[in-house]
């Protein structure tokens, strides 16, 4: 059956009444955020039930493509992104899983960066000079799009020995730097301790970069797993070392990892190694304010030096000229 006809078949006989539940949402204001978001996602949970048990991929990308512009509609109309972001969140890992039991790998990438894109809304909410968001909630959420995704490769990698697939190295990374850097810029607003979370950070860290060395360990002939845990490691390291010490102590420890990666680096020459070495120098750098000195100096150093090259030129210049007229002296007395 071809895809508009299972389009007009689920729009007069979707369960529920989506049809209903997103009229009374938007134009009758029947139903407050959390209320249409849970209908919804009945609808939508549904849906994707439905096309698991009769393997009919076009029933799940009609309801991904179905939610995803309704619940932006509802969330303008609402108010508040927080029950929106929750099932965004779980209609992307459900569409995950889906992709792995089905292999419908398409359906992912929407539902992925809805959610993304949802839980930078709630950030910025958050961040706006009148919060509209509770912090502690948007908090919450970003720890949970990070756990989601890092889990769910974790598992694969690791306990199925599956390799690292394109989707989930670009959405975990994604769900690192969105969730874990929004949560560090959130951790003030919302009470928790800069020690408490940059601990946990480097815990983190600590964990990834132990897992690529079990990878180093048993020679496995797989790039894209020590690629992704060591890109893994680097946002928690970078986030826990600036929360825990700050700018002044911060520099001494990332040129000290630097180092460390630069003797690895020497041991066993490696792209990775060699792209950790420069962006903790780099960080390094800008957390000393090395990098600020320097280009201060040097913008005072091309300053100063103008009018020097300047008076350099007129001298050599003269020199020139004068031993031009001694050869000419000299050529003619010659005669």
């Amino acid at each position: 059956m071809p895809l508009q006809q299972h389009l007009d078949a689920l729009e007069t006989k979707r369960p529920g009444g989506a049809a209903e539940a997103d009229e009374a949402a938007t134009h009758f204001k029947a139903l407050t955020g959390a209320t249409s978001a849970l209908g919804l996602t009945i609808v939508t949970a549904g849906l994707l039930l439905v096309a698991w048990r009769t393997r009919r991929r076009a029933i799940a990308w009609i309801a991904v493509l179905r939610a995803l512009p309704t619940r932006f509609i509802l969330l303008s109309q609402a108010g508040t992104i927080v029950p929106f972001a929750v099932v965004l969140i779980a209609m992307g890992l459900a569409t995950l899983w889906l992709s792995y039991a089905e292999g419908w790998r398409g359906i992912r990438w929407p539902a992925a960066i809805s959610a993304a894109i949802a839980i930078v809304g709630v950030t910025l909410r958050v961040l706006a000079p009148e919060s509209q968001e509770v912090p502690q909630v948007a908090l919450l959420l970003q720890l949970a799009l990070v756990g989601g995704y890092v889990a769910n490769i974790f598992t694969r990698t690791l306990l199925r020995g599956r390799t690292v697939s394109v989707f989930a190295a670009v959405q975990t990374a994604a769900a690192v730097v969105v969730g874990f850097g929004g949560a560090i810029y959130l951790a003030p607003e919302a009470g928790c301790v800069p020690a408490g979370l940059g601990s946990s950070s480097l815990v983190c860290g600590a964990a990834c970069y132990g897992v690529a060395a079990m990878v180093i360990a048993k020679r496995e002939d797989n790039a894209p797993k020590l690629y992704c845990y060591t890109t893994l490691a680097l946002m928690p390291v970078l986030a826990g070392v600036t929360l825990m010490l700050g700018e002044p102590w911060s520099g001494v420890v990332f040129a000290l990892l630097a180092l460390l990666a630069a003797r690895l680096q020497s041991r066993t020459p490696s792209l990775i190694t060699l792209l950790h070495s420069v962006t903790y120098l780099v960080v390094a750098g800008i957390a000393s304010a090395a990098l600020q000195y320097g280009a201060r100096g040097g913008a005072r150093c091309r300053w100063t030096a103008g009018p020097a090259r300047g008076r350099c030129a007129r001298r050599a210049r003269r020199c020139r000229l004068v031993g031009q007229a001694r050869r000419r002296m000299a050529a003619v007395s010659g005669r």
